[in-house]
């Protein structure tokens, strides 16, 4: 699923940025679309590239788990 999100997302940004650059030389309709087109990319790139992290720990989590001793040492 965070594959198909961060895909999704390279993929409209890649697209949006693309059809800014077409706009900048010869004006075409729907060209205003570009600016959400890039901002919904970059939101789905994040959320994409984020799921595959553990962002949801605390921080008293995160030193807990720091200190507690490391199995096999």
């Amino acid at each position: 699923m965070t594959d198909a999100v961060t895909l999704a997302g390279a993929g409209l940004t890649l697209l949006a940025t693309v059809g800014y650059a077409l706009a900048t030389v010869a004006p075409y309709p729907g060209r205003a679309l570009t600016l959400p087109g890039l901002m919904v990319g970059l939101t789905l790139l994040a959320v994409g590239l984020a799921a595959d992290h553990d962002l949801t720990a605390t921080a008293s989590e995160a030193a807990a788990a720091a200190e507690e001793p490391e199995e096999g040492s």
